[in-house]
């Protein structure tokens, strides 16, 4: 598994009418079934799972040994079940995962974390948006916190709007210089960055990298089976995880289109059917042989 990995949602994308169908005006395709999906920063897939409503399996909380975090808390808690302890991994996730009782958890698990958060989640932070914004652009605040003997990092950075990213293993320096475009001038600023803002931006983006290859060459097939429908969705999962996986060996050069094609040929080859039509000539002469020793057999 590969050290940093990020959490999000994926949309399978359909108009049918069902209860499990979502909104999520963020994506490309707004309707559809949403999966949770970890993926690496390569954007392979390591594990999903479907939403199908607000559901906290108590009996597998306590299969699991695990505390009840919420319905998102636990979306986290079961998808980072794959993901080895005390191996340093570093997991990224929006404000939808994002809470302080979720990160120490992960922490002592030495998971490190790194997500932005919403203000009604940290109460106590004294990050104010409205006081930020009158600030340069730039300008960066830190404060540090300790939950369960875990350290926690809460930063705030005016960009165009207040970022806030909090963290279990990376805070605000060093920081670095990034380009931006500012309006009353007209030209290009350089404006300063926090480490974890610019780490977070690294590599957040596996999941909606699975979804762009996904997007290029979808399997398109109409139906009013929504069982079809996540069906075709996972198969094309699988085919880009097989292309990511065909990627790291030496010599493979194939695009994902021409090695989907590769793979559909190959399967058509071998599961083929008889072909309908007219015979050739050698299949011809083969039936003869065979009804002329038949006749022979039934003359004695």
């Amino acid at each position: 598994m590969e050290e940093c990995i990020s959490l999000d949602e994926q949309i399978c994308p359909t108009k049918a009418r069902s209860y499990m169908k979502q909104y999520l005006p963020m994506k490309p395709h707004k309707w559809g079934y949403k999966l949770f999906v970890l993926c690496g920063s390569s954007g392979y897939a390591y594990d999903f799972e479907f939403y199908t409503g607000n559901e906290n399996n108590s009996f597998e909380r306590l299969f699991y040994s695990e505390p009840d975090f919420g319905a998102t808390g636990n979306v986290v808690v079961r998808l980072t079940r794959s993901i080895p302890i005390n191996m340093h991994h570093k997991l990224y996730f929006d404000n939808y995962y994002t809470s302080i009782p979720v990160m120490a958890f992960l922490e002592n698990r030495k998971i490190h974390t790194v997500g932005t958060f919403r203000a009604n989640r940290f109460f106590g932070v004294p990050i104010d948006d409205k006081s930020m914004l009158k600030k340069p652009r730039g300008t960066s605040e830190e404060f540090i916190t300790v939950y369960e003997n875990v350290p926690i990092t809460a930063v705030g950075w005016r960009d165009n709007k207040v970022v806030k990213v909090a963290s279990t293993y990376v805070g605000e320096v060093p920081t670095d210089k990034v380009k931006r475009h500012d309006r009353k001038t007209r030209t290009n600023i350089e404006v300063t960055r926090p480490q974890c803002i610019n780490i977070y931006n690294k590599h957040m983006g596996g999941v909606d990298m699975m979804d762009s290859m996904i997007g290029r060459y979808r399997i398109n097939i109409r139906t009013k089976k929504w069982y079809m429908k996540c069906f075709y969705h996972l198969l094309d999962m699988t085919l880009v995880n097989s292309w990511l996986i065909y990627k790291k060996l030496p010599g493979n050069r194939l695009t994902l289109a021409k090695f989907k094609e590769e793979v559909s040929v190959s399967l058509c080859q071998q599961y083929k059917k008889p072909t309908r039509g007219r015979r050739s000539s050698l299949e011809n002469q083969l039936i003869k042989k065979k009804k002329k020793t038949n006749s022979s057999y039934t003359k004695r």
